[in-house]
């Protein structure tokens, strides 16, 4: 009984092995060239919000645009990633009551992420 669970552990890290080096597909096909906004009204307990997002793809890259407005908050995000949506950078503001102001941006290597974040009074 034993070796049948050792083989099957084994079969198991083989093939993830195998799975994780192996390359992902995306189809973005779906994914327009010309940037196209989207927008949406919400309702809640908090307050009414506004959400906007837009994505976008060129012969390299894929870009995102993400916006969500409510009374006495802002979030702005936005990302750039390769075709096979590995990501390249990506950078994040957040504004609360137009006095608290987050700002972070990301850069990302094979294996590495860089994080910078600064906030503001």
């Amino acid at each position: 009984m034993k070796h049948y669970l050792i083989v099957i552990f084994a079969i198991v890290v083989v093939s993830n092995i195998f799975a994780a080096s192996a390359p992902k597909f995306f189809d973005t096909r779906w994914i327009p060239t010309k940037p196209e906004m989207l927008t949406y009204k919400s309702t809640s307990k908090q307050g009414d919000g506004l959400y906007q997002v837009s994505i976008a793809k060129s012969d390299s890259t894929i870009e995102i645009y993400m916006n969500i407005i409510t009374n006495g908050f802002t979030k702005t995000v936005s990302g750039t990633m390769t075709l096979e949506m590995v990501p390249l950078q990506s950078r994040g503001k957040i504004i609360v009551n137009g006095q608290i102001i987050m700002e972070t941006e990301c850069s990302y290597e094979k294996d590495k992420l860089h994080i910078s974040t600064l906030m503001k009074p």
